[in-house]
């Protein structure tokens, strides 16, 4: 027994000294902060590999040849580059950053979006010392902020960047000013007052909710910052409130300057008093259910649509007596009470009161969820540091510890989900089947994988629930012409245009429908309408230039190929269809010019690759042609039409063997592709043994298209092959 006791007592004291040895170790603030730079870069590691994903394909992706002008830079603070009602420079500067490192490589701006969020993770560290809280607190909380599941979508979604961003100037400035508060130096407390203002400042270009930052401020000051009132700050802290205001009001006649003519998206919910009282509710709602209970995290959330009035009430008054015991017990619970009046303050932009048009998004949430995690660090390290002695603060560390654990485990698997645009939204549907957003989202995608009937199965679904949603026609039109279904796409697209006359994407669309039934003059009347919509609309230019140059009006199809050059000079696409403009008139010079700047400014361009192939094969200098066709095999290995024509070189070349292989793979992706059936054929013809295989290729061209061009031949090297089977 005594031995026993002795054993206990000699492992207790080497666990109290490893104990002593690791805080001693872990003591220095920089040891945490590389500690959360770590666990925050392991977190979000896998989320590397993601693509450009939602909006991020029409934000980044589609804005090639905007971010590669650097001229364009300066004028996203006077002039947004999309017609919405947000003006946010910082984080279109943040664009251009990225593209002129990585250019449309996805890696480069889902790192630049972990960066950021290490480096909150260091700087919500920072803030919860200068607030006065032990180091472990605020480790603690910063690694709760770090692993937070409902993080994700900040971080792993490239657009939800605006919400890093703003939360790196926000804590900058709310630093400087804790900072600036503690010194005695008047300098040095200018330049840091100084700094908190231009922080700010930056906060409010990246993301206009920031105006929340003095109500936050003054949050800080009542909890935590009660020598702000004394006599001999109280000035300072009123011109530090002054300073804020200013620069609010500044930016204020900025954002007016720069979207005078740009229509709002929001608006008071004056019209419906119940859904102006009970939106916020169902907001705050779901935005508190995820925080505590990080489960079933989805872009689409339908939470806030199925509130009834008895609903309301249990809420109201389940909200009422949190709020009156947190109160009655402030005391006790005060970081409760400031984290949760935290999330109250920082979310009320987008709560609901001004209705907006996505009511509920979870990166929104990513500056508020500070509140949260301050809240249970401090709760966990101060409730259990009351007991005994023996376990003082142990327990507490020991759930928080595991709660990270748990947090990490669900961020890497939601991290999973952004990798691409059909994951993400078939992951959305599952959680929100309603969403019409989100069947709409994954219809479009699924026609990116050209899964067109699987497309319009959801968008069918999604007019059920919304018969008036003109996107959903727009997308329906779209996988219908790709289904060579034109009479049923040209409905889907007036039906589109019949809800939304002002879209210059559906008439373009409309117009390309028409150019491909031969319906000229409704083609060019819809390409009219949509650049009278869009002046500036690239696409529309390079799809008329080909109508005009198909028609054999060479002079309007150069004049739109040109327009397009002005609007983009470096544009991979246009210099393509210039090529082929003048490799049509036999400008080969020019033709090849145009290709290679092409290939310059976008090397993965396959079809400028393939038309640099085809001109060496006109001039039979194959061996020249050779690398670009398989290069461009390299970029798009699923194109039939790249496989035959290194079909087509390698035959000329004589590698007979090597061009059937070729024309295998092409019939293997599509198996009617009439012109691979004739040329393997032709190349059975030129080997042993080769006559079945040629006589079956020959039948299969006669009876996908009776009445090829070639028929004749065909007919008559048939007959031959017979006559000599006989």
């Amino acid at each position: 027994m005594v031995h026993q006791i002795l054993c206990e007592a000699h492992i207790l004291n080497a666990m109290k000294i490893a104990h002593k040895k690791f805080m001693d170790w872990f003591k220095p603030p920089a040891v945490k902060i590389i500690v959360l730079a770590a666990l925050g870069f392991l977190l979000y590691f896998n989320s590397l590999g993601g693509g450009f994903v939602w909006d991020d394909s029409g934000l980044i992706a589609g804005q090639e040849e905007y971010l590669e002008d650097l001229s364009n830079l300066p004028a996203v603070f006077f002039k947004p580059n999309f017609e919405v009602p947000y003006h946010r420079p910082l984080l279109w500067a943040s664009f251009f950053f990225d593209y002129s490192l990585w250019g449309l490589k996805p890696i480069g701006f889902h790192i630049t979006n972990v960066a950021l969020h290490i480096i909150n993770t260091g700087l919500v560290y920072w803030f919860i010392v200068n607030l006065g809280f032990p180091g472990v607190v605020a480790f603690f909380a910063a690694a709760l902020f770090a692993s937070h599941p409902v993080q994700t979508e900040a971080i792993s979604w490239i657009a939800g960047r605006n919400d890093t961003l703003l939360v790196l100037f926000l804590l900058f400035s709310f630093n400087f000013l804790l900072v600036a508060r503690k010194s005695k130096q008047f300098p040095f407390k200018i330049t840091c007052y100084s700094s908190a203002a231009a922080a700010f400042a930056c906060a409010l270009l990246t993301k206009e909710i920031a105006i929340i930052a003095l109500p936050l401020l003054i949050l800080i000051d009542v909890f935590y910052q009660t020598s702000a009132w004394r006599a001999s700050l109280r000035k300072e802290t009123l011109a530090l409130y002054a300073s804020f205001i200013l620069v609010s009001c500044c930016f204020l006649v900025l954002r007016s300057f720069a979207i005078s003519d740009l229509s709002s998206q929001v608006s008071f919910n004056s019209e419906n008093l119940f859904k102006a009282l009970t939106t916020p509710l169902a907001v705050y709602t779901y935005y508190f259910k995820v925080l505590f209970f990080p489960l079933n995290l989805t872009v689409g959330p339908t939470m806030y649509s199925v509130f009834t009035g008895s609903k309301a009430l249990i809420l109201i008054t389940v909200f009422s007596w949190i709020a009156l015991v947190i109160v009655l017990a402030r005391n006790v619970l005060k970081e409760t009470l400031f984290g949760m009046l935290w999330i109250g303050v920082y979310l009320l932009p987008v709560s609901g009161f001004v209705w907006m048009g996505v009511p509920i998004l979870e990166h929104r949430l990513y500056g508020a969820s500070i509140g949260f995690c301050l809240m249970l660090a401090a709760l966990c390290c101060n409730a259990f540091s009351m007991l005994q002695a023996k376990a003082k603060g142990v327990i507490g560390y020991v759930i928080l510890v595991a709660l990270i654990i748990l947090y990490g485990y669900l961020t890497i698997d939601r991290n999973r989900m952004w990798k691409d645009d059909v994951t993400i939204w078939t992951d959305t549907i599952k959680k929100s089947p309603n969403s019409v957003t989100a069947l709409n989202n994954l219809a479009y995608a699924l026609i990116q994988e050209k899964q067109f009937d699987r497309a319009i199965t959801h968008l069918n679904a999604a007019l059920k629930l919304n018969p008036q949603a003109d996107k959903v026609y727009g997308n329906l039109g779209l996988a219908y012409s790709h289904k060579k279904d034109y009479p049923q796409a040209i409905k889907s697209f007036e039906m589109a245009l019949k809800i939304n006359p002002r879209s210059a994407e559906t008439y373009n669309y409309m117009a390309r429908v028409y150019k491909l039934t031969g319906d000229l003059e409704s083609a060019l009347i819809n390409f009219q309408k949509s650049i009278a919509l869009k002046p500036q609309f690239l696409a529309v230019y390079l799809n008329r230039g080909e109508l005009y140059l198909d028609h054999g009006d060479k002079a309007r199809a150069l004049a739109d190929y040109q327009s397009a050059l002005q609007l983009s000079p470096h544009n991979s696409a246009v210099h393509n269809a210039l090529g082929l403009f003048y490799a049509q008139q036999g400008a080969t010079d020019d033709a090849f010019a145009h290709y290679q700047k092409a290939i310059n400014f976008d090397p993965s361009n396959y079809q400028a690759l393939n038309n640099i192939s085809q001109l060496y094969c006109q001039q039979k200098a194959y061996d020249k042609a050779l690398p670009y066709q398989a290069e461009a095999l390299v970029i798009n290995p699923d194109a039939p039409e790249l496989h035959l024509n290194l079909g087509l070189i390698y035959f000329n070349t004589g590698k007979t063997n090597e061009a059937i292989e070729e024309y295998r793979k092409a019939l293997g992706l599509n198996p009617a592709y009439i012109e691979a059936h004739f040329n393997i054929a032709t190349a059975y013809l030129c080997i042993p043994d080769g006559k079945e295989n040629a006589r079956y290729h020959f039948n299969q061209v006669l009876t996908l298209q009776p009445d090829y061009p070639h028929k004749q031949l065909i007919k008559k090297i048939l007959s031959g092959l017979t006559a000599h089977s006989n």
